[in-house]
């Protein structure tokens, strides 16, 4: 009685940790242009070789459009491009702001760290010194 009661309650708890979901993930070597031209955008993180900046864009809005142009909307309005692509095995991701004060910090080809349906993590190691950033974006 004791061995069906416990196997009972070993099936139980089996079908109750089987049946709970974890968030969507992607692999992070698939392709962030197909989830990131879905709705807007925002940086939750920007960390510029050691010092925090998240707060240069705070009330922006990032829309990454089919075409490669990303426009962001806030306190003013900028457009720029963007591309997702692999390069020596890696998953890139490449923004572009030109000259505009702020956000031509993000002029890099960011590696992807990590993804899923709503946020994504970026790394870039400077070819001159070495420094390391990081970017997250989350959907809004």
């Amino acid at each position: 009685m004791k061995k069906q009661f416990l196997f009972s309650l070993f099936l139980a708890a089996f079908f109750i940790i089987s049946s709970c979901t974890k968030p969507e993930s992607l692999p992070n070597n698939s392709n962030p242009s197909t989830i990131v031209k879905q709705g807007t955008w925002r940086v939750t993180l920007f960390n510029d070789n050691g010092t925090i900046k998240t707060s240069n864009f705070s009330g922006y809005n990032f829309t990454f459009g089919s075409t490669g142009v990303v426009t962001v909307s806030g306190p003013s309005s900028v457009t720029g491009s963007w591309s997702s692509f692999t390069d020596s095995g890696k998953q890139k991701f490449d923004m572009n702001f030109g000259a505009i004060t702020n956000f031509n910090q993000l002029n890099e080809d960011w590696e992807v760290t990590s993804q899923s349906a709503s946020r994504i993590e970026l790394k870039h190691v400077s070819g001159g010194d070495g420094g390391i950033s990081y970017l997250t974006i989350e959907k809004n």
